[in-house]
């Protein structure tokens, strides 16, 4: 598994699943059939379903991110010519980013069990209109920065030291940071 910090690599799952744990929507990008990237802001439909989830019970890494859309849109056919996705997301001073691949999955009884009330506005046929299909984003590698809290203060300690040193920052002291292979972390 290779990280560029020294978190060890249970610690790491752990952050990371706790950093993920807290976002309700990602941006979602894939490249479209000229090849440029697009990135579209979803929401994520398994965040309260009881598997996979994004940042599973018990710290385990995020080895699923599902989004909710229509089988027939620009999206759809993009992924299907190219399912290689990356899902950002960020909230003040906590980033976050999965690498992997996408699939649609059609199954009525998972989007019923992930509907959320709020998909409504979205989609009016709901969980059961054939339309209507979830983005299985199997993730295959993420990384996470977090500068929150007092990690926000030792990044501000850090700043100041490498004014006042005439320095530069030291990258190793901008609060916690990791790096997951979920396959791996799983053989762990």
């Amino acid at each position: 598994m290779a990280r560029q910090d020294d978190t060890p690599a249970p610690r790491a799952i752990q952050e990371l699943a706790d950093v993920v744990a807290q976002f309700r929507t990602a941006m979602l990008v894939n490249a479209n059939d000229d090849g440029r990237m697009r990135a579209r802001p979803m929401t994520i439909a398994n965040r309260d379903a009881d598997a996979p989830r994004p940042a599973a019970p018990g710290g385990q890494a995020p080895q699923r991110v599902s989004f909710v859309t229509r089988r027939s849109n620009e999206l759809v056919d993009d992924l299907r010519a190219d399912p290689s996705v990356c899902i950002t997301l960020q909230d003040g001073a906590k980033y976050a980013c999965l690498a992997g691949r996408a699939r649609l999955d059609q199954d009525r009884e998972r989007l019923r069990a992930l509907w959320n009330p709020a998909f409504d506005l979205w989609f009016r046929g709901g969980p059961d209109d054939p339309e209507t299909v979830l983005i299985d984003c199997d993730i295959d590698f993420a990384e996470y920065w977090d500068g929150s809290g007092l990690e926000g203060v030792r990044l501000l300690a850090e700043m100041g030291r490498a004014k006042l040193e005439g320095d530069q920052v030291d990258s190793r002291r901008l609060g916690r940071h990791g790096e997951v292979d979920p396959s791996r972390a799983a053989a762990t």
